[in-house]
């Protein structure tokens, strides 16, 4: 009963409408819930949605002669959705929303590619049932697109390393150079799949390097077009930022990833090292299946090979991706950037479950199979498992970052935009990323010259005071965010923050201040200097 039981199962998986059927559930699903849920702010969010709410304004030309720190695409389709009547905070919501819900194609379709249809399955829920692939759809980051460009860009390359046919190169540049654009760390594609490429019309389509050519000017043209535009603009090629040490960078990128694997009994702190010990036993195993399973030399090249996009891109990513960490100590912040690779390494692995299996000796076939569904199960159901708390997380708005009612909700806000039209107004609160969005137009962080306000310069001095080219004006307003608000940023993003009572205590014996209007937890002084200020 129960093996015709699953004949009938595996009958309905491999009949032609089913994936499209589940892949179109899954889109729905991802989008329902997707586009319920309070999108995420984070600075970089702030960034994103300024130039592309500057591109509507301003146009195409202002945005290639004004330097930015962010990669054109995404600012770029938040303006075509801007276009469109939306406002810039839902249209990036639905342009991350829209991409997790996309991906569940070029995830399924490349996992039939290299393996066969149980390959996209698995790996599609995996990937749709990830907390992390939630978290990174709720915010307003450049992830989710780059990871639906990037997973669709190796679907053509391995349709076109299968097939061999032409137009499947070119849709596969295509999408490797809107990733390129879309994220600074798609110059790892970049690399990966010219040198794929070059090496497989070398040795298997000889008398066709200009396919290379071909290739090689659609994917690498827009990127450093992108680098001569930012040097020539802004006198660099990328924005920097500090970083963390390498091996916090790695464990990070792992304990991001698998924090949601594993069941609600396991510690989060631990799932890491977990997940690490587990990966480095699978290796030994299949070393061991491999060499006694006798699987082929040709078999075993093949795979490689149609593989290879994969495997190169995923080597050459996380290579690439310390050399230059080590090297600039700025270009990665950490492990959200390496998170990316995630799907692609999910892939890879399925991939090789299955050609293990078909290829291992008949006697080591049943084993394998229970190895490979328990691991299955116990990831998908250690996913499954948190998948409430995480929506209610992700519903309630996180209960972090910018997206947190103490700032969508704040009072003092929304006073400045209904009584202080168009004055100059400053924020103690990380340089004023989020005062300036909720406000509505743009606020200047208040001049400090390090981390702590011990080291707040007093604006009311006889010397001129100036930060980020701004200097204070007469009647300009100042807004302070009590303590627990600034404290859920303070600590992740380590910026100039001046708290209720060190302000206080600045300003306390000067009347240069007059507190205007206090709530619970926000206050806002008017700044009038007796004493002689730039204007």
């Amino acid at each position: 009963m129960s093996r015709k039981l699953i004949d009938s199962f595996k009958q309905i998986l491999q009949k032609k409408y089913f994936p499209i059927l589940f892949c179109s559930l899954c889109f729905l699903i991802i989008l329902y819930y997707g586009l319920s849920i309070i999108p995420v702010l984070s600075p970089d969010s702030f960034g994103y949605l300024d130039v592309g709410k500057g591109i509507t304004e301003n146009g195409l030309i202002w945005f290639l002669s004004s330097y930015t720190i962010s990669t054109p695409l995404f600012p770029l389709l938040i303006a075509s959705v801007i276009s469109l009547g939306a406002d810039p905070l839902s249209s990036a919501h639905l342009i991350t929303v829209l991409a997790f819900a996309f991906l569940v194609f070029p995830v399924f379709y490349l996992g039939k590619e290299i393996g066969n249809e149980y390959v996209g399955y698995c790996s599609c829920i995996l990937i749709v049932t990830s907390s992390t692939m939630w978290h990174l759809s709720t915010m307003v980051w450049t992830e989710m697109p780059f990871i639906l460009f990037s997973v669709t860009s190796l679907l053509f390359l391995v349709k076109y390393i299968k097939n061999n046919q032409f137009l499947f190169l070119i849709i596969g540049a295509f999408f490797v150079a809107l990733a390129s654009i879309e994220r600074y760390v798609g110059i790892f594609l970049v690399i990966s799949s010219v040198l794929v490429i070059f090496i497989f019309e070398i040795y298997c389509n000889k008398q066709k390097i200009w396919r290379f050519l071909i290739f090689l000017l659609i994917t690498s043209t827009p990127f450093f077009l992108l680098l001569m535009r930012n040097f020539i603009v802004g006198q660099s090629i990328f924005y920097t930022r500090k970083s963390m040490p390498i091996f916090d960078s790695i464990f990070y990128t792992v304990y991001f990833k698998v924090r949601g694997i594993f069941p609600s009994f396991v510690k989060p702190d631990n799932s890491a090292y977990l997940f690490l010990a587990f990966i480095i036993l699978l290796v030994i195993l299949h070393i061991i299946i491999i060499k006694k399973g006798n699987i082929s030399k040709n078999a075993l090249l093949h795979y490689f090979l149609v593989t290879s996009p994969l495997w190169v891109y995923s080597g050459i990513f996380i290579f690439l991706f310390e050399i230059v960490y080590l090297s600039w100590q700025g270009f990665g912040e950490h492990g959200r950037l390496q998170v990316v690779i995630i799907p692609v390494i999910i892939l890879f692995a399925f991939s090789f479950f299955v050609f293990t299996y078909k290829n291992i000796d008949s006697n080591y076939k049943k084993y394998y199979t229970i190895l490979i569904i328990a691991l299955f199960s116990v990831t998908a159901l250690g996913q499954i498992s948190i998948i409430p708390q995480t929506y209610k997380n992700l519903q309630d708005g996180y209960g972090d970052f910018y997206c947190d009612p103490c700032w969508r909700n704040n009072q003092g806000i929304e006073w400045l935009k209904e009584n202080t039209n168009d004055s100059v107004v400053y924020s103690t609160s990380n340089d004023g990323y989020q005062i300036s969005y909720y406000l509505g137009r743009e606020t200047f962080g208040f001049p400090c010259n390090g981390n702590n306000s011990s080291y707040c310069s007093k604006v009311y001095s006889d010397t001129y005071y100036q930060s980020n080219n701004s200097t204070i004006k007469n009647s300009s307003y100042i807004i302070i965010i009590e303590d627990y608000c600034e404290k859920k940023l303070g600590y992740r993003y380590n910026l100039p923050i001046i708290s209720f009572g060190d302000f206080k205590q600045m300003v306390n014996n000067s009347s240069d201040f007059t507190l205007v209007k206090q709530y619970p937890d926000t206050a806002i002084y008017r700044y009038n200097p007796t004493v002689r200020t730039i204007e």
